[in-house]
């Protein structure tokens, strides 16, 4: 016996429930892949752009290191010569007031980050390069309610949501990226 109690309607269930969550999971996963959805963090970079160096400092810089490193796609060392130069060439975060209550006390901040950046690769000759993607940039905006009376805590909430935005425009270039694509020509 199987220990299922049948149910004098509908028989024992519980066979029949394993084999529709079987088949459900297989047809998810079969649409998933069937559409093109992979995991946050897996790239499809051309091969003509690999292994890419990632120059210039701050947040966003370090999460598209990251990035490209679990793609294997990060030039691992100053010594590995890269195939193409991602350069950070500016990056700004700032906060503007988007609401006050009756007193003239701040309820609301908004928080805008921006990252120019740009991707070259090593021209016709030594000394030349090729832009591959000219210099772009990218924004997020965020908002969030301001209490005095929780400071710590507005402030932690205020990293968060630019660490957010970090990885959202580290994201968003590393999306750009997949779709440049290299011939014989360039």
């Amino acid at each position: 016996m199987s220990g299922c109690k049948p149910d004098p309607r509908w028989g024992c269930l519980a066979p029949r429930h394993r084999t529709l969550r079987s088949v459900t999971v297989v047809l998810l996963v079969t649409a998933l892949s069937a559409c093109g959805w992979q995991l946050r963090g897996s790239y499809n970079l051309s091969p003509g752009i690999t292994p890419i160096a990632v120059t210039g400092g701050g947040g966003a810089a370090g999460a598209l290191r990251d990035s490209l490193r679990s793609s294997n796609a990060l030039a691992q060392s100053t010594e590995e010569t890269a195939a193409s130069d991602l350069e950070i060439l500016k990056e700004e975060t700032s906060r503007r007031v988007i609401s006050v209550d009756a007193n003239g006390k701040v309820d609301e901040y908004e928080l805008r980050y921006a990252v120019r950046w740009q991707l070259t690769a090593e021209g016709s000759d030594d000394k030349s390069r090729r832009i591959l993607i000219a210099p772009t940039t990218l924004r997020a905006n965020r908002s969030y309610d301001y209490s005095a009376n929780t400071v710590l805590s507005t402030n932690e909430q205020e990293q968060r949501l630019i660490e957010n935005m970090r990885d959202d425009i580290a994201q968003r270039i590393l999306f750009r990226l997949q779709g440049v694509q290299l011939t014989d020509d360039d």
